[in-house]
């Protein structure tokens, strides 16, 4: 993405410092936010032909979209806020005008916020000849995504795109890095133009099939109302640009649907043609919608892939289909997918495993489910198809997943509960499962990516019962230090329902401890400066001790001149505390770890984090409280971790955080208790009668005798008168 200059001229802002400190009741200095000022990479408003494209990142128009009478246009409003203000409360809107010629609507994006002025961008979308747009009608699908294609939530609801206040999307920060998208699906309503009063047929176009490096075959379906109809193709690689007609194909005078094709060859590879199915008759023309597909290359005996579906679609899952010919060679068919167009259409999408097709099949359809989508969210795919001849694919194409989950007739209610029992390389997976009275088998899917849970247990028959029943699986070999995401499955002969994704990670490895020997010379010097590095402390708060609560402030101050990525803060909850609160917000829990992502760490960057606990029940004040904290980061593609930590009992908690405010606090009711005069008052009676016994004594003199050097010994008493 291109870099976006913000500046503030010095000088206006030392004006308005000057009036605001000399005139304050002549003028207030406020923030202000602004969007897409100065070279921006893209326009504020972009639109494509969702039905006709599927997925292309080359496809957006900033002008002018063609589109066919029932097509879906998807527009996209791109904001950057180029200021050095968050602008608050961001407010997008669509509207859209009809204009006179009826084949013409306008669509017009505003953005706006509580703190910014209001920036617009216009679209046109316009229908062939023949035809006459009504309205463009919401499908209900809105949704946010950030620079890198990470999803943000909404603040509002997705229909509000349309509504005379417009969707709010929350706040939008300053810097390119925070810029967003905000995506729009609009239904192009009409009707064909009153041109004729009599029967004229009714013509559908239909997907293409049998695509190829340069040929392709395309299908209709008509109804001739009674009366001789003839039929054909008009294509050509331009959506307003067909120019080619197949051979006209009389279909009779029937009153029922007809199927006709027609195979269009000398394509080019890799090149998108466009196409609709026509019909004539004596009262009449019918156009169909206009379609697209895409040649691959020409790969000779290479795998064919001849049509791609979808079923069995629930809130969270769906199962792809994908017709292939192998053309006599064992061949591999696995299906790539995204929430985002784009990213299949650069290869970037998830993968799913892939499976062979034998030789000797003339084709064979190819079914994967995929699982761990969104509720209510469009999928794009496509199906791949590889062998030692060479490999093809097929078009891109879409599904939109339920609103609403939960279960139907008697298929089984699945409930999944946390994991137990993580260690560095295994965990417990746990569920629950009423089976409704249908013979019920349950498992878990579980993987590294909640929208990928590509691995299986084993499955369990939990019966035919009418009650909740609990199972476990354990899943073993997994990395140490890594977040797994699982969820548990039922299934009779009712239907099948899957829990919740829950999440949770494994222990860390700890390193081997190595003891150092520093030997120190001590030499006047100058004071130590600062020292330098990635500075991780760790205070705590003991004030709220009487009602058992700690708080503990893990804060980093980057005092190099390095940038440091992927930073995470791991913080350990002992057994002794529960957690209670976190400011900000963990983004992950799992057992009695926290985990806080950073992100990028800039030269002089400070921050700190709050973690509230409470004392749990049954500890005793001799019980060690150990507080662990890390910090992960990358540092020039080496992965660096800091660790603090913070260990006390919880008397020495309770008295200050020291050992020696233990001990006073342990006296202070020691000098109140009377015994402790009595002890006092027997110990002077017994040094004043040790003193005046030594002074009744009767004193000898000892005599030294020293040696030349300064030697001495005693002398020899038996001789000494």
């Amino acid at each position: 993405m291109k870099n976006i200059n913000k500046n503030i001229v010095p000088a206006t802002l030392a004006v308005l410092v000057v009036l605001s400190a000399f005139a304050p009741g002549f003028i207030s200095v406020a923030g202000a936010a602004t969007f897409n000022a100065g070279s921006q990479p893209y326009g504020t408003l972009r639109a494509h032909n969702l039905t006709d494209n599927g997925s292309c990142s080359t496809c957006w128009q900033d002008n002018e979209v063609g589109a066919d009478v029932g097509d879906t246009v998807t527009f996209q409003v791109f904001i950057n806020n180029t200021s050095d203000e968050t602008a608050d409360d961001v407010h997008v809107r669509l509207t859209t005008n009809i204009l006179s010629d009826g084949r013409t609507a306008e669509v017009t994006a505003r953005v706006s916020a509580s703190n910014a002025s209001q920036i617009t961008d216009t679209v046109r979308v316009r229908v062939p000849s023949g035809f006459q747009i009504t309205d463009l009608d919401h499908t209900g699908i809105t949704y946010v995504r950030n620079i890198l294609g990470g999803s943000v939530s909404l603040v509002g609801s997705p229909s509000d795109i349309v509504s005379s206040s417009g969707v709010n999307i929350g706040d939008v920060i300053a810097d390119d890095a925070n810029a967003r998208f905000v995506y729009a699906h609009l239904e192009v309503n009409g009707n064909d133009t009153p041109d004729d009063d009599g029967v004229k047929p009714e013509v559908t176009t239909l997907s293409a099939t049998d695509i190829n490096g340069d040929e392709a075959r395309l299908r209709g379906e008509v109804d001739p109302n009674g009366l001789d109809t003839e039929v054909w193709f008009e294509w050509g690689q331009g959506f307003f640009s067909l120019d080619n007609d197949t051979p006209k194909e009389d279909v009779g005078d029937g009153n029922s649907v007809d199927s006709f094709d027609a195979i269009i060859d000398n394509l080019d590879e890799n090149e998108t043609y466009h196409f609709r199915a026509v019909a004539r008759n004596s009262e009449g023309t019918d156009y169909g919608l206009t379609r697209s597909f895409s040649t691959g290359e020409d790969n000779g005996n290479g795998p064919e892939v001849i049509d791609i579906d979808v079923d069995n679609i629930d809130e969270d899952s769906a199962r792809l289909i994908c017709e292939v010919d192998p053309n006599g060679e064992d061949t591999d068919v696995w299906f790539e997918w995204s929430d985002d167009e784009d990213d299949v259409d650069n290869g970037n999408g998830e993968e799913t495993n892939s499976i062979e097709v034998d030789r000797s099949e003339s084709s064979e359809e190819v079914r994967v489910t995929i699982t761990g989508l969104d509720e209510d969210t469009e999928y794009f795919f496509k199906c791949l198809a590889d062998n030692t001849d060479g490999d093809d694919e097929s078009n891109i194409d879409n599904f939109t997943t339920d609103e609403n989950g939960g279960s139907n007739g008697n298929e089984p209610d699945v409930t999944t509960r946390s994991a137990t029992d993580v260690t560095t390389n295994s965990a417990l997976l746990r569920g629950e499962a009423d089976p409704n009275g249908e013979d019920t088998d349950v498992w878990f899917e579980w993987g590294t990516s909640a929208s990928n849970l590509n691995r299986d247990t084993a499955t369990e028959d939990i019966g035919d019962g009418t009650s909740n029943e609990s199972f476990d699986a354990r899943i073993t070999g997994l990395s140490a230090n890594t977040t797994y995401f699982f969820r548990a499955v039922g299934e009779n002969n009712e239907g099948d329902d899957r829990g919740s994704i829950l999440s949770f990670r494994t222990g860390t490895v700890a390193p081997a401890t190595i003891i150092t020997q520093i030997v120190e010379r001590i030499v006047e010097r100058e004071p130590e400066p600062e020292p330098e590095g990635l500075i991780i402390t760790l205070d705590t708060d003991t004030s709220n001790i009487d009602s058992d609560e700690i708080r503990y402030t893990v804060s980093y101050d980057n005092r190099t001149d390095e940038t440091f990525t992927d930073a995470e803060l791991i913080v350990e909850i002992p057994n002794e505390l529960e957690f209670v609160d976190a400011d900000p917000n963990a983004d992950d829990e799992s057992g009695d770890n926290l985990f806080f992502t950073i992100g990028t760490i800039s030269p002089g960057e400070e921050d700190s984090f709050v973690i509230d606990t409470e004392v749990a029940n049954n500890v005793d004040e001799n019980d060690e409280i150990t507080f662990v904290a890390n910090v992960e980061y990358t540092d020039d593609g080496i992965r660096k971790i800091v660790t603090v930590i913070d260990a006390r009992t919880l008397a020495e908690a309770r008295n200050g955080a020291g050992f020696g405010a233990f001990i006073g606090g342990a006296f202070a009711d020691f000098f109140t208790n009377p015994l402790l005069w009595l002890v006092i008052l027997l110990l002077v009676m017994f040094f004043v009668y040790r003193y005046f016994a030594n002074l009744a004594r009767p004193k000898q003199e000892t005599v030294y005798v020293r040696e030349p050097f300064g030697g001495q010994f005693p002398p020899d008493t038996s001789s000494h008168s």
